[in-house]
């Protein structure tokens, strides 16, 4: 079961530590924490999958001052997911941005995940 010490952590892995963030209110936490396990890595890597996939439809974004294009924010959520998968025991399926299916994402399974 979840507490809201292990929310709050994962609000922190998962970049919203204020809980700003719709995609994830506690019953979506819940459910990433109930699917891997109890694993709080596995669970983060899930979460910014999910991240991942709502980004992929943007085409550029200005934070800032700066300039960062949809692949930009895409690969950076496929790294932080890499990131926490790594430091969990789950084994997810990899993504990966193909350039030759025209900048959109493909899925592989990895026996080393």
């Amino acid at each position: 079961m979840i507490t809201p010490g292990d929310i709050e952590l994962l609000r922190l892995f998962l970049a919203d530590p204020a809980g700003n963030t719709e995609s994830f209110h506690d019953d979506i936490l819940t459910t990433l924490w109930d699917d891997n396990s109890e694993d709080v890595y596995a669970a983060a890597a899930d979460g910014w999958r999910i991240k991942a996939g709502k980004v992929a439809e943007l085409y550029a974004a200005q934070i800032d001052g700066s300039y960062l294009s949809r692949e930009q924010i895409w690969e950076h959520c496929i790294r932080m997911a890499d990131h926490y998968e790594k430091l969990g025991g789950g084994g997810m399926v990899s993504v990966r941005m193909d350039s030759n299916a025209g900048g959109y994402p493909t899925a592989e399974s990895s026996s080393e995940l």
